[in-house]
């Protein structure tokens, strides 16, 4: 019997393969990918100068998302956890970016949610996120700050 791939896979793989069904943008070169311990993001530029990203986190059995802006690709980690879910900020502007986790998207603050059992239970909460941040980076990143010049 042929072992399951799943069952071998590592966060990052499991993170990776979600945020790629979900989110068009990782699935082109121009994407830029990051990987530490249960953290796994990807970011790519927008027309305007700026990147976008999405990230996908796990903390023991939780799991979250965030998804952030910045001038430059850059660890999704650097950039300040925001406290609403605005990119035209001064803080934004100071900071040349920021990130706000899904919770406070969703209008439940800092919510995480249950990573599952099993690898297949991961990757569907996993894939369920990245498809909620996607559909909610939508309209967040059309209104955001201006490139300085």
């Amino acid at each position: 019997m042929t072992p399951d791939p799943a069952a071998r896979a590592t966060f990052a793989r499991i993170a990776r393969a979600a945020i790629e069904q979900g989110v068009a943008e990782a699935r082109t070169p121009a994407a830029t990918w990051g990987f530490k311990p249960n953290f796994a993001w990807v970011s790519w530029g927008l027309a305007d100068g700026w990147r976008a990203a999405i990230g996908l986190r796990r903390h023991l059995d939780w799991v979250t998302g965030e998804l952030g802006m910045s001038r430059e690709a850059v660890d999704l980690d650097t950039l300040p956890l925001l406290a609403e879910p605005r990119f035209d900020t001064p803080e934004v502007i100071e900071h040349g970016g920021g990130r706000v986790r899904l919770g406070l998207l969703l209008g439940e603050e800092d919510q995480w949610w249950p990573s599952g059992s099993t690898p297949r239970e991961l990757a569907d909460a996993l894939g369920k996120i990245a498809l909620q941040l996607r559909v909610k980076a939508e309209r967040l990143l059309q209104v955001h700050v201006a490139p300085e010049a």
